[in-house]
């Protein structure tokens, strides 16, 4: 072991979840380093939707100003599916980039004295021991945060991909997110703060081959939900692995949060606020972990408490847009009735405030 260097903390991924640990085991005194397999700034598939869950934790740890000056307030959901539309209030939600909301939690966390690798690809232990970039390193503990490309344990065999693209679309309204629902997945679409439009799909692998490029699935999805598929414009696409998985929050040294901890398939943007929370709350056990070994951790147990209520939603909500028939009539119901609307919208968005 002599020779090699060390840290109190390992921190692999530099997304939400990562910079958010990294930054708040840094402001408690404990060495860290922060490890991305990408260059810093790098464009990721995400609806780029911010519940009041992940607000709420930025407020908290009083980073709301500085993390979410880019935001904008997203205050409609326009709900399509088998030609029928509704239009339901969406309050506590903003959209913001990821290069955006990345960038200020990485800051935050270089200020607090992270020290970064970018363009690194790192290879973890349950020891402590990370390869990266060609030099082993030893942790006290390592933080795995590195997305659905994670250690997996079970991944969903008739589970989704996410596909995502931004593009320049004139003609968008700021404040609404578009979702247009179909039997072979969904689309959402938000008008960014820095004027482009995002767009995310949830599809199974076998309805994108079948309409012959992520662009043409958009299309299908909104064409059956009763939108114009010309509004999906031409463009690339970037892929996801399957959404729906599970992963060992702990082992032994590693510690996983957010997307490498397991993930259930979202719908209004929901992986974001379970990566700040989970972000938000791991620095006791990590540092337990690495004062005192992997057995004073409680990790597992605590992301169990903090995620499953929420995730059974989320699960529940994904396997009731499945079948669109039965969102059109849902959509028809609320529709008529603006208690129905509002109850339904706060089952899509988990929103604890009203949505009338």
């Amino acid at each position: 072991m002599a020779g090699k260097r060390q840290y109190d903390a390992i921190v692999i991924g530099a997304g939400p979840a990562g910079a958010l640990a990294a930054g708040t085991l840094a402001a408690r005194d404990v060495r860290t380093l922060m490890v991305d397999k990408s260059v810093q700034g790098r464009w990721k598939v995400c609806g780029c939707c911010l519940g009041e869950l992940g607000q709420r934790v930025l407020s908290d740890l009083g980073l709301s100003d500085r993390v979410l000056r880019a935001a904008e307030p997203l205050r409609r959901i326009m709900l399509a599916a088998g030609g029928k539309q509704v239009d339901l209030g969406l309050p506590g939600f903003v959209s913001i980039s990821r290069e955006s909301l990345d960038a200020a939690l990485v800051a935050v966390a270089q200020e607090r004295g992270v020290e970064t690798r970018w363009n690194t690809t790192a290879t973890i232990h349950a020891d402590g021991r990370v390869q990266a970039g060609g030099e082993e390193l030893l942790a006290g503990v390592v933080i795995d945060a590195s997305g659905l490309r994670s250690h997996a344990r079970r991944v969903a065999k008739s589970g989704r991909i996410g596909l995502g693209m931004t593009a320049e679309v004139a003609g968008g309204i700021t404040d609404v997110l578009t979702m247009a629902v179909a039997r072979g997945g969904y689309v959402g679409r938000v008008e960014l703060p820095d004027g482009r439009t995002d767009f995310a799909m949830a599809a199974t692998p076998a309805f994108v081959r079948q309409a012959g490029s992520p662009t043409e699935a958009a299309r299908v999805i909104y064409r059956q939900a009763g939108l114009d598929p010309a509004e999906v414009p031409d463009g690339r696409w970037h892929g996801t692995p399957v959404l729906t998985r599970q992963a060992q929050a702990q082992e032994g040294r590693i510690l996983r949060v957010g997307d490498a901890a397991g993930y259930v398939e979202p719908f209004t943007g929901e992986g974001m606020s379970w990566a700040l929370l989970g972000g938000s709350r791991i620095s006791d056990d990590a540092i337990a972990c690495a004062e005192h070994g992997p057995d004073a951790s409680n990790w597992p147990a605590k992301l169990h408490s903090l995620l499953t209520a929420r995730q059974a939603r989320c699960r529940a909500v994904s396997i009731a847009v499945r079948s669109p028939g039965l969102l059109r009539t849902a959509i028809g119901l609320a529709s008529m009735s603006p208690g129905i609307g509002a109850a339904g919208a706060g089952m899509l968005s988990g929103s604890r405030r009203s949505v009338a």
